[in-house]
Order: structure tokens, then C-alpha cells, then sequence
């Protein structure tokens, strides 16, 4: 009865190796002369275990090497690394421990990685390659408090796992720049805290990819707390920026250095954005990005402000009311329905007023653009309001996606030369039939402009 019950044990791997992992190392490895199922389930035991110290350090880099290349040559599944090396001169295992890391990323079978290191002489880049495993769902890295931080001075996080519920990054006092862009469908919570010297800091997080995500779900739960040394802010994603409340944290003058501000509107649910901030903000480039066709009107109050960058699917209304003149101004807009009317490009024409250089980049996606347009109710609108041709206007680049020809019949096109004198014009092929250029065609048919220069791209 022992005899069959002892079959039954060896014959299930899996069994012995969840037993060996819950003994210490030194036991776990002596099961190993118990028979040679015992033996084979230790030398395949999915979960590794790496801890270096001063004592037979040298030892452990041909152990940790010989073991690591039996796993990979034999396609082991590696499902856990924990690694740690703590030592006080450390300079030598730096290249060793990025070369074992990246090797296990490349494991598709990877679901877990630890690493705790303490170098006392030398810095530890974590490898691009971490983020590459498809299985991955957990990460930590650790360091010891006696070790100078300047070892995670940067943080680039880029998961793509579904898997992906949390990220978390605490306790960091020397981080300067935290980049997070992720996506998962069950994506639920970014903490950040306690990480006073931070200056750069970008969140992208969508529930699906970024091309596919148009409705993206709210996260269930967020925690971010950036101290007071932040000049460069860029929120993106699910459940950042959805509504008036979501700007408190920004304009209530908690980052009195910020220079630079992304937003990404892609949930903001509002018909309107109005963004204020202290008259002492330091603030002086803003960005927009992903504004939806719902939003008619945006506010900017910034006193400082020079740059400002808008890339929206329609055009809106836009004002800074206590800005000086801006230096430049940058519009991007990709209609995916409907057309413009005469209406819309005197908007835009006013627009042009608020800076001394702006950029202009018209993207039409599918369905095509409507492209029939009064072009006469455009000038007497126009003429009405003395609006002449806008001459700061530095560059004006279209590109269509589909247009199968449409253009060749429009005055559409011709309708921005009646709003805007561009020193270069970009003429995109068509995103879709790439050997079509139909703004070439449009382009000779125009009128003369002795400051246009054409650019076919």
C-alpha cells in the first residue's frame, strides 16, 4: 500500500515540485537523492532561486550561468526568477545580472520576476526586454535602502500583458523620470507615492489597444501623488482625464515648476474644456490630444503660455483669455465623418489670430470627407468679418485615406487658401492607394501664390 501510494506521487511532477518549493533551498535540493523522479523534478523546477552575498559570490555567477543555460538549451519553462545579489563591491556582477535577465525575458513561459540588488560602486540597467514576455504579470524590483538610488534615477514601463491589474511605484525619493504605457482589459489601478525629486512623468494606460480604443473604461481605482518638483506632466488613457474634477490635482498649483502639460481627452465626457491655472504657473507648453467630436469649446487660462498643440477629430472653438500671444500653435484635425462648412473654417481662420506661427495638418480618415463646399458663402463670410488670408501660417499638410479621387471635384481644398497664405504646402499620398497624389493636380489648378512652396511627399 506505501509502494502504490509512493508510484502515484512520482508520477506527477508538478506534485514533488510544489512540495520542493515549499521546503528551504538546502532541503528542497537534498530531496533530490530520493529517487530519480525526486532528482528530475528539482533539476525542472520552474521557479528559480538566486541569492548572492559576500560569502562564495564567486562561486555563484558560474553556478547561476550553468544553470540558466541548461534551462534555455532544454526549453525548461521558467514560470518564476527571483534574483537577488546583494553585495558590497558589485561593479562585477552588473553585466552578468543584466544578461540573466534579459535571457529569462525572452521566456514566454514567465510570469513572475524579482530582482533585489545592492551595488555599492556601480548602477543596474534593467533591459528592455522585461517587457517583452507575454505571460509576465508581476514585476518588483527592490533595493537597499544603504545603497545610493541613483540606480532608478528613470523608469520606462511598458506591459502588454492582459493580464495587467496594477501597477504600483513607492517609496522612491532620487526618481526623476516614470514613463508608464500600457493597455489590458482588466486593467484597474496606477499608484504612485512618495517620490519627492520627480520631474518627468507620463501615464498612458487604455483598456485595448490605441488604435482600437474609442470607448475606454474608466479605472475602478487610481492613486497618484507626485510631490512638488514635477515639470513635465503627460496623463493619457482610461479614467485620467474625464471631467472637470479630474484637473483639480493640476490647477490647484500643486507643481509649482511644471513647464510642460499633456492631456488626453479621449474620455472627457464634458461639451466643453476649461483648464485655469495660479497666475504664477510656470506653465508654458500645452498639449491636447485625442479631443473628441463632443467638445465645441476650449478655455486655456495660463498667463505664460507660448506653445499650444490641439489634435482633435473636429474644429473647435478656441480661446486663451488672459495668454499673451502665443509664439506658436500647432492644429491637427482628422474628421472621420461628415464635412466642413463655411462656418467651421471661419473659426478656424480666428483661430489663426491667437499666435504668431502656426502649423496646420489636415488627415481625413474614412468614411471619406464630405467634399462638396460652398466656397461663395466661405469669401462673403469672410469679407463680412474683414477677415483677410492669414499669412503666419508655416507649413499646411493634407492627407486623405480612401478619398477614391473625390478631391479631384472639391473646392475644399481650395477653401484653405482663402483663410491662410501657408509658406509650404505637404502634399501626403493617399494613405490607402499610396500611388495616388490628387493634391498635385489640385495644386496647379490654384491660383498662383508667390510664397507657396510645394513639398510632395
Amino acid at each position: 500500500m506505501i509502494q502504490e501510494k509512493r508510484m502515484k506521487l512520482e508520477d506527477v511532477p508538478e506534485l514533488i515540485q510544489q512540495i520542493q518549493l515549499r521546503l528551504p533551498e538546502k532541503a528542497a535540493a537534498r530531496t533530490a537523492v530520493l529517487s530519480k523522479s525526486w532528482l528530475h523534478a528539482w533539476s525542472t523546477i520552474p521557479t528559480l532561486r538566486f541569492h548572492v552575498s559576500n560569502e562564495q559570490k564567486h562561486l555563484k555567477i558560474a553556478y547561476i550561468d550553468r544553470t540558466l543555460i541548461r534551462y534555455l538549451h532544454d526549453n525548461i519553462p521558467i514560470e518564476k526568477l527571483d534574483l537577488s545579489i546583494q553585495v558590497q563591491k558589485g561593479g562585477e556582477w552588473v553585466s552578468p545580472a543584466e544578461k540573466w535577465i534579459r535571457s529569462v525575458s525572452t521566456n514566454t513561459c514567465l510570469k513572475e520576476l524579482s530582482v533585489t540588488f545592492g551595488f555599492w560602486d556601480a548602477s543596474l540597467n534593467l533591459p528592455n526586454e522585461i517587457m517583452s514576455s507575454e505571460n509576465l504579470t508581476k514585476l518588483r524590483v527592490s533595493v537597499c535602502w544603504e545603497v545610493p538610488l541613483r540606480l532608478l534615477a528613470k523608469i520606462y514601463l511598458r506591459p502588454d500583458s492582459a493580464d495587467l491589474k496594477t501597477i504600483k511605484v513607492k517609496s522612491l525619493p532620487y526618481l526623476e523620470e516614470l514613463d508608464i504605457a500600457t493597455y489590458g482589459p482588466d486593467f484597474t489601478s496606477v499608484e504612485i507615492n512618495h517620490v519627492p525629486n520627480l520631474r518627468v512623468f507620463s501615464c498612458d494606460i487604455y483598456d485595448g489597444p490605441r488604435c482600437m480604443c474609442m470607448v475606454p473604461s474608466p479605472f475602478k481605482t487610481h492613486s497618484i501623488s507626485l510631490g512638488s518638483s514635477l515639470t513635465q506632466l503627460s496623463l493619457g488613457g482610461q479614467g485620467l482625464v474625464t471631467d472637470d474634477e479630474s484637473l483639480n490635482m493640476i490647477e490647484s498649483g500643486l507643481f509649482p515648476f511644471l513647464e510642460s502639460l499633456t492631456l488626453d481627452l479621449i474620455c472627457w465626457r464634458l461639451a466643453s474644456f476649461r483648464f485655469t491655472c495660479p497666475a504664477s504657473s510656470p506653465i508654458k507648453r500645452f498639449f491636447l490630444t485625442s479631443c473628441p467630436n463632443t467638445v465645441t469649446e476650449i478655455q486655456i487660462y495660463v498667463v505664460d503660455l507660448i506653445f499650444f498643440s490641439n489634435i482633435a477629430s473636429k474644429i473647435t472653438t478656441t480661446s486663451f483669455p488672459i495668454s499673451k500671444t502665443l509664439e506658436e500653435m500647432k492644429l491637427q484635425v482628422s474628421p472621420r465623418m461628415g464635412g466642413y462648412s463655411a462656418s467651421c473654417l471661419v473659426k478656424l481662420r480666428e483661430t489663426l489670430e491667437l499666435s504668431n506661427k502656426c502649423y496646420l495638418d489636415l488627415c481625413t480618415h474614412v468614411p471619406p470627407l464630405h467634399v462638396d463646399f460652398d466656397l461663395d458663402d466661405l469669401k462673403t463670410r469672410l469679407e463680412f468679418l474683414r477677415f483677410p488670408p492669414a499669412t503666419n501660417v508655416q507649413t499646411l499638410t493634407f492627407e486623405t485615406c480612401k478619398d477614391e479621387c473625390k478631391w479631384n471635384n472639391s473646392e475644399f481644398f481650395d477653401a484653405f487658401f482663402e483663410i491662410c497664405r501657408p509658406k509650404q504646402v505637404f502634399a501626403n499620398k493617399d494613405a490607402f492607394f499610396q500611388n495616388n497624389n490628387h493634391f498635385c493636380k489640385l495644386i496647379v489648378r490654384t491660383r498662383n501664390y508667390d510664397i507657396l512652396v510645394l513639398v510632395i511627399l
